[in-house]
């Protein structure tokens, strides 16, 4: 896809759309939440739109597809020219999943988001796979503030990263909270040193002490969530005070609103696929106490089957908009992106090398193949290691055969999370093990460097010896999974923003020779 200069548009570089506001208001009483028929919105009441999205793993612009931030920005808009008051929010995962959020540092999302103005998002899991660099300057160019009040330096107790635990927005004299928690599972996804100085405290714990502090101080309080939806599910029969939870983590689709006890529970799915909305409208009686009325309800949709329409506006019966294929794509969200997408496709086209015959993804949990065997020489030749290791599960796509581009390359692995190249150095005796285990049942890993013949297991020719010690590299999730924390393993390199197999494999491919004359197919004795 070519975006010509023709289509862009200068990505405007707003201020920050929180203003500083003077010092918070004196406490309110616990506002009161009670489901009631909403009567049209008169003197003293205020109508607020939450319009949100979650996990769009870098998904902007994808044309042809009903997705993606360039559509959902057209309905985003609509609803703002609509409606008096409108909040834009993200559930987190933000900066993952595309070739141009690797190779831009999470720049493109960020640039997108920045150009439809969100007003918060939440830090996912997914925003700390490319490094704390990385996550830092992401924080630091997005116009809107990032949230999590449990993701904690480890020295100081306080938020990392430029995070906050929450804002306060004031519309039309109503507060509204938002704070924002991350799925502590975020230690069991990367690899350590990706985590180095941060803590993940207890959501349930965190929300437990904050939400009531904000309830003293807002109208309203909305839980901005990456924990998942059953963890969303627990924490509001643990927390009260909570009006609205948006979450994210799970990818859960839920095309009917969920109310736990008095909280609201959201989620759009994933991919940019769908718009949440949700209506709310607050009235404060002659006593400054809050009553809020949800649409939707009680199955209790504003102007639909007869219930009362706030402000005489027209409103959806339900709590998702969907990004379909009719909704045209925003111009100045695609301008903010379309650089950054026009640089991945000149580097895409490159011609590395070519191929006689096609080299198949094909049988690769099996048995070593041609194309496993090209991938761990790519990282043992990067790498200048003894053995490379390749995880069967990550191999995507095969080569095709005649010309192969730095596209075909990059798509032979799949994800973006603990793909960075991992070196340790281990013990003989850890390297049989592993052959062990990788030979044993299904295949786990293509390997390059370590070989069987005879019964005899050889390092790049020579008898292995037990009580050696190797070099090996491999993607960090397989290191982690197999080496690390093991006895006799060293960990020698693993710097969050070191390459990944795909680099390795581009470098090697880059004037190599036909492949299928230069790579043959191991036999099934190979490891």
């Amino acid at each position: 896809m070519k975006i010509t200069r023709r289509d862009l548009f200068r990505i405007a570089l707003a201020g920050s759309v929180f203003p500083a506001g003077s010092a918070l208001a004196a406490a309110l009483e616990k506002t009161s939440r009670a489901p009631q028929t909403p009567p049209p919105s008169g003197a003293g009441s205020v109508v607020l739109t939450l319009l949100h999205t979650n996990d769009p793993h870098g998904r902007i612009y994808l044309p042809g597809q009903a997705q993606g931030l360039t559509r959902l920005a057209t309905l985003v808009r609509q609803v703002r020219k609509e409606m008096p008051h409108v909040l834009l929010l993200d559930a987190g995962d933000l900066i993952h999943g595309t070739p141009e959020e690797k190779a831009f540092d999470g720049k493109p999302m960020i640039a997108a988001m920045n150009a439809l103005q969100y007003d918060a998002a939440t830090a996912g899991n997914h925003e700390f796979d490319f490094g704390q660099r990385i996550t830092r300057q992401a924080i630091a160019l997005a116009q809107f503030p990032v949230l999590s009040a449990n993701v904690l330096d480890e020295k100081t107790g306080l938020p990392w990263g430029g995070l906050k635990p929450y804002i306060i927005r004031e519309v039309q004299g109503a507060k509204v909270a938002i704070f924002g928690l991350t799925t502590p599972d975020t230690v069991k996804i990367q690899f350590p040193r990706t985590l180095q100085g941060i803590r993940f405290a207890d959501p349930i714990e965190t929300a437990r002490a904050l939400v009531p502090q904000l309830r003293q101080r807002a109208d309203m309080v909305i839980f901005l969530s990456h924990l998942g939806y059953n963890p969303d599910r627990a924490l509001a029969e643990a927390v009260e005070g909570i009006d609205i939870i948006l979450g994210g983590h799970t990818h859960t689709r839920l095309e009917e609103q969920v109310w736990v006890n008095d909280t609201l529970i959201m989620q759009t799915g994933a991919h940019g696929k769908a718009l949440g909305r949700a209506d709310i409208l607050m009235e404060r009686g002659s006593d400054g106490r809050a009553v809020l009325h949800i649409n939707g309800r009680e199955g209790k949709w504003w102007g639909h089957d007869g219930v009362a329409a706030p402000l005489g506006k027209t409103y959806p019966a339900g709590p998702l908009l969907d990004a379909t294929t009719e909704v045209r794509h925003d111009a100045a969200v695609l301008a903010s992106y379309a650089p950054f997408r026009d640089a991945i496709n000149r580097r895409e086209a490159e011609v590395l090398t070519t191929s006689p015959a096609p080299l198949t993804a094909e049988g690769s949990r099996e048995r070593q193949t041609a194309l496993g065997t090209l991938l761990a020489q790519a990282v043992q030749r990067k790498f200048k290691v003894d053995v490379a290791l390749i995880p069967s599960g990550a191999i995507a796509r095969g080569l095709p055969a005649g010309a192969i581009r730095v596209e075909d390359a990059m798509n032979t692995i799949g994800g973006y999370t603990r793909q960075h190249i991992v070196t340790a150095r281990v013990a003989g005796w850890q390297l049989r093990s592993l052959h062990e285990r990788n030979t044993s049942n299904r295949r786990e890993m293509q390997v390059s460097g370590l070989t069987e013949d005879g019964g005899a297991l050889l390092v790049n020719g020579q008898p292995l010896r037990d009580e050696a010690k190797y070099s090996v590299a491999g993607a960090a999730y397989i290191i982690q999974d197999h080496l690390l924390g093991r006895e006799g393993v060293e960990i020698l390199g693993d710097h969050p923003e070191a390459p990944t197999t795909r680099e390795a494999l581009v470098e090697l491919l880059r004037g190599h020779a036909p492949l299928t004359n230069s790579i043959p197919e191991q036999s099934s004795r190979g490891v």
